[in-house]
């Protein structure tokens, strides 16, 4: 079987970038707080500190104002070993190469 890395069809670029936002989860509609780990051009790893349900609806807000809120879908949400939650989140259109370097190089 697979593992998840194998079935990625884009790279994944590690970063730390602190980032924020609005979640829809069910009726629910609330801010969140949390770090980029990842970014590829089909979605990003998010390390926050709670569970979001698989479905909810994100928008992935960064620190500098020139950067645009990407939309993003929670996929699974797993503990992690240090606290918090890792987010795994798939964007609602892929993002074209250049904007993943500008991200990664903010």
């Amino acid at each position: 079987m697979p593992t998840d890395d194998e079935r990625r069809t884009s790279t994944r670029h590690d970063c730390l970038l602190p980032v924020h936002g609005i979640c829809e989860e069910a009726a629910e509609r609330f801010e969140w707080q949390g770090v980029l780990l990842d970014v590829s051009r089909g979605g990003v790893q998010l390390l926050l500190n709670r569970p979001l349900t698989q479905g909810a609806w994100l928008d992935v807000e960064f620190e500098t104002p020139q950067t645009l809120p990407l939309r993003a879908q929670v996929m699974h949400a797993v503990p992690y070993a240090a606290g918090g939650w890792l987010t795994g989140c798939r964007f609602s259109e892929p993002l074209a190469d250049e904007r993943v370097q500008s991200l990664i190089t903010e």
